[in-house]
């Protein structure tokens, strides 16, 4: 490996010094990164499709003999990217310490997932990928960028580099796959001179005349390189811890804790490192500032990297498979060549026989003439035969079999079979045909391993840079896991009934990142269906309670909906089986959930092999775990019994209003038929009075009784 050489920037400063250790840095990274690049160019012109070299191609057809060309390599390079595009490894945010809010990790997790699937981002993971696999490197940078032209807020996004070849690193200087340790680096673009003095219209022409210093680096003809120029400046200070067990890298704050009758127990150095970005030219600093964050914001895509001789390399896909691609180049040819042939086999005839009719037997293998004329000649009075073709030569077994064995060989060097490209074979259940085809996968994992790695990186770069400009008061874009997109307001104390007090602060915490190179959410959702559906048939008495959950992740319009309508349904048929929305606010955690948790903790004790102390933690995490099941267990019930009591209760008061309904109806009637009664005897009581006036009228005569 090379070491970096020894910059003398004698008496230079300020912009002068940067500027002359920047061209000796350029010119170590272009000298120690020559083979690589030749050797990655080779690989990509060899996977565009030119296979020949100039030599025997130019002799081929000299000889006017075939040169095609069968690729066949894009279809293992495509086998293995679109199988990185369909699944791609996802980035999981975790806080460090106690101090660190889980739902603040969950915003920043949601914000970067938003900038991973931006159509930007991922067609520039995409274009990384394709270079990592094909020849061996690729690269991404993380920029940041004003939301919108009349907004001083920032946002992160995801960058393709479109040509890997145009960034250069000290490639000996590195020593993580990751790059995390990268001290430098450049982007070098190639911009036309008047382009150039256009966008830059006060700098001094003098300086890039071609005959300067280093015009094989920064001018050439009419053209020049501007770079982008990254560098890591690390720094040192003291970090204190006091008695009281407090850490703090403030020495007026040493001092106060001093005065209080603190102590300091330790002290150390720690590093610190910022990135400055700059954008130059062989003679001149064109822009400056600070990048945020500890980390170059440039992230490479590994193929397969290796040392040879104390050299690094990066190898893809190509680099071994030239050699049966060759094979299979000639192999084909061949038999075309011989099959192209066989109508042109030459004639036999004897001396004298097409005398005068020359032209005609000249084209007699390259038209079909509708005669071929010749003189019959006799020697030694036996009469000689008429013209006749040779045997035209055969296409040998030998030929097919070169042939097949360059595809056979093509398949064995990139590790990718007829399963996973497509072809038939003997299995018949799915699972064996799955098993198969993994065949493949495993054969090229280093490429999706290397690709996560990348990802856990860029992800690392982001979290770093996110609370510094994400400083402010804002509403910010979180994607789900589902891709259904959320707006949070962060650095606010905002909230809801529920918890009227949220604080979302992206600028405190400490995050670690996982990645997840499993199945993509769609590819999930589809296997949750088909699993939903299994237990179903198997078991039809679950089927109700979870069709909910099957709804949801099927594949149709209004999936969502449908889902959200039979949730309500079950709620009400089987109470106690979905837990209450306000129940599932607040961090509140579910029955199913704490279940989950309590799983989790049981795999994980009967996995590891751990010390008594860890033992004893996972213990009474799991009995904490399993109490709060139980009590929500018992709140559960608690809630089902008094959901039954109000029934009853709603279901007695109903019978009282009835039968006092029933009642006063009665009452009613009653009441007329009282009136009806009071009505008739008043009518009797004045008729009887009637009579007995009348009675009185007349002398001598008896009144007449009255009827009842």
């Amino acid at each position: 490996m090379k070491a970096e050489p020894s910059i003398d920037t004698g008496d230079l400063k300020g912009d002068e010094k940067i500027l002359a250790i920047a061209d000796k840095r350029l010119r170590f990274c272009i000298d120690s990164l020559d083979k690589i690049h030749r050797e990655s160019l080779e690989d990509l012109m060899f996977y565009s499709g030119q296979h020949w070299p100039e030599d025997i191609l130019r002799q081929r057809n000299d000889d006017r003999r075939p040169s095609e060309t069968i690729n066949k390599l894009p279809a293992f390079v495509f086998q293995i990217t679109n199988n990185m595009r369909m699944s791609e490894p996802q980035a999981k945010i975790r806080p460090v310490d106690n101090v660190t809010d889980p739902d603040t990790a969950e915003v920043i997790q949601g914000m970067i997932r938003g900038i991973m699937h931006n159509g930007n981002s991922k067609s520039a993971i995409d274009t990384a990928s394709f270079y990592q696999v094909v020849s061996g490197m690729g690269f991404v940078r993380i920029l940041t960028k004003y939301v919108d032209k009349e907004s001083f807020n920032q946002e992160l996004v995801v960058s393709r580099i479109e040509n890997p070849m145009s960034v250069y690193f000290p490639i000996d200087l590195i020593n993580e796959i990751d790059f995390s340790d990268m001290p430098y680096c450049f982007i070098r673009t190639r911009i036309s001179k008047d382009d150039f003095f256009e966008e830059y219209p006060n700098e001094d022409m003098t300086s890039y005349d071609v005959g300067g210093v280093g015009e094989d680096y920064w001018v050439g003809g009419d053209y020049l390189y501007i770079c982008e120029y990254f560098e890591k400046k690390c720094e040192y200070e003291k970090m204190y811890l006091l008695s009281n067990g407090e850490i703090t890298k403030d020495k007026a704050r040493v001092k106060a804790a001093k005065e209080e009758g603190l102590t300091v127990d330790n002290e150390r150095d720690v590093e610190t490192s910022k990135v400055i970005w700059r954008k130059i030219t062989r003679s001149t600093i064109l822009e400056e500032k600070e990048f945020p964050g500890e980390y170059i914001p440039v992230v490479p895509f590994i193929g397969q990297p290796i040392v040879v001789n104390g050299e690094k390399r990066f190898l893809g896909m190509v680099r071994n498979a030239k050699s049966p691609q060759r094979m299979y180049n000639y192999a084909f040819n061949a038999l075309i060549e011989t099959l192209a042939l066989a109508p042109r086999a030459p004639y036999v005839m004897a001396q004298g026989q097409i005398e005068g009719y020359e032209e005609i037997w000249a084209t007699a293998n390259s038209k079909n003439n509708a005669y071929l004329p010749y003189h019959p000649i006799t020697i030694d009075s036996v009469a000689v035969p008429p013209p006749q073709r040779t045997a035209p030569p055969e296409a040998g077994s030998s030929l097919f079999a070169s042939v097949n064995l360059a595809s056979e060989q093509l398949k064995e060097v990139t590790g990718i079979y007829d399963a996973s490209l497509g072809a038939g074979g003997s299995e018949k259940s799915g699972k064996a045909i799955i098993a198969r085809q993994k065949q493949g996968t495993v054969g090229s994992y280093h490429y999706v391993d290397n690709q996560a790695t990348a990802i856990k990186h860029m992800t690392r770069i982001m979290v770093d840079i996110v609370p510094e400009i994400y400083d402010t008061e804002r509403a910010v874009r979180m994607l789900g896991e589902d891709e259904t997109e959320k707006i949070v307001m962060v650095n606010k104390m905002h909230g809801d009934q529920n918890d009227p007090e949220k604080l979302y602060d992206l600028t405190v915490g400490k995050y670690d990142i996982v990645i997840d190179v499993g199945p993509d959410y769609e590819t999930k959702r589809m296997e949750t269906a088909e699993n939903l559906m299994n237990i179903m048939q198997s078991n039809p008495q679950s089927a109700a309670p979870i069709m909910d959950l099957l709804y949801r992740n099927l594949d149709f319009t209004y999936a969502a909906e449908a889902g959200d309508r039979m949730k309500k349904i079950i709620q009400t048929q089987f109470p106690g089986v979905i837990e209450d929305e306000e129940d599932n606010q607040g961090g509140k955690q579910t029955e199913a959930q704490l279940q989950a948790m309590v799983q989790d903790l049981q795999k994980v004790m009967q996995a590891h092999q751990m010390t008594m102390q860890e033992n004893g933690q996972l213990k009474q995490m799991l009995s904490g775990m399993q109490a709060q099941l139980a009590s929500k267990q018992e709140e559960n019930q608690i809630k089902a019994d008094t959901a039954v009591i109000k029934a009853q209760a709603e279901i007695q008061k109903a019978q009282i209003q009835a039968r006092s309904q029933v009642m006063s109806r009665e009452a009613d009637m009653m009441m007329h038929h009282a009136d009806r009664m009071d009505k008739h005897i008043d009518r009797v009581y004045q008729a009887n009075s009637q009579n007995q006036t009348q009675q009185k009228s007349v002398p001598g005569e008896e009144p007449e009784p009255v009827g009842q």
